[in-house]
């Protein structure tokens, strides 16, 4: 086991593992190397960093449509004439937590990771033991979105379903640069989870409930990048209404009467649990 590298464990029961190893600091042990296409890397620093300064490095290497995920959330690189930036959900990166990196050059090279003593002060520590939001599945989808037919607020949180599932989530910052697009219209960072192929269905969620429901279905595809910060893909909604009293399954589809079936249904613009 290298610290260069990222990995996935299987397990049958949820556990805690713990990981012991000391404070890497040789420049040689905090050199990753890119190859194209997706890398599994770790990540050495003891400390949160922001993606700017964990991938300093990298920096002069990187080209528009390079991707660097966790598992929950991704950030991607865009370039406007010479300034270049990493955009998305992903912020910090952490120690504890491997990454995947999409290269898109065809050249291999390498970056080196920052190092910073611990006794400074100036970075926040973390927990070596990482919790998960959401059911962990091997592989991830890393959509940038933007919603048609629906005006979002501030803390609407895009939802994508896969069989009555939450499979991800984004929540919009309408102050946040990052999350919107080069015509200013707010975009949503979504890492949608899955183990094989199936159809996703999104929902928008106001304050817990289902305000609007998307017509549309979006095939998974693990490792797929859907979208860009600049040019987005577009989900079109309608919205659910609050007074006609009728029934809707999680992706805005109508049905004839009240739901027999167990599952999770939209009735009169709320969700409904039906047991």
């Amino acid at each position: 086991i290298t610290p260069k590298r990222s990995y996935a464990i299987k397990v049958q029961e949820d556990c805690t593992l713990p990981i012991g190893g000391s404070v890497i600091k040789k420049e040689d042990d905090r050199t990753i190397t890119l190859t194209q296409g997706w890398n599994a890397i770790g990540y050495t620093p003891m400390t949160n960093l922001t993606v700017e300064t964990a991938l300093s490095d990298y920096f002069d290497q990187a080209e528009p449509g390079d991707v660097i995920k966790s598992h929950t959330e991704f950030a991607y690189f865009t370039k406007q004439g010479n300034t270049g930036r990493w955009r998305g959900s992903l912020q910090y990166m952490k120690p504890g937590e491997g990454y995947l990196m999409l290269r898109k050059s065809a050249t291999p090279t390498s970056f080196t990771y920052p190092y910073y003593e611990l006794a400074s002060g100036n970075y926040q520590l973390s927990t070596i033991n990482s919790q998960l939001s959401a059911p962990y599945k091997r592989n991830t989808m890393s959509v940038s979105a933007t919603v048609v037919g629906f005006e979002p607020e501030e803390g609407d949180r895009l939802v994508a379903y896969a069989d009555h599932e939450v499979v991800g989530n984004g929540v919009l910052s309408m102050e946040d640069e990052e999350f919107a697009a080069a015509d200013g219209k707010p975009v949503f960072y979504l890492s949608i989870a899955g183990d094989t192929q199936q159809s996703i269905r999104f929902a928008i969620e106001r304050d817990g409930e289902i305000v609007a429901s998307s017509d549309m279905l979006m095939d998974f595809q693990a490792n797929a990048v859907v979208g860009s910060p600049d040019e987005p893909t577009a989900i079109n909604f309608m919205q659910a209404s609050e007074e006609d009293g009728k029934w809707y399954t999680i992706g805005g589809v109508l049905l004839p009467q009240k739901p027999t079936q167990k599952g999770l249904y939209i009735h009169n613009g709320k969700k409904v649990v039906i047991k």
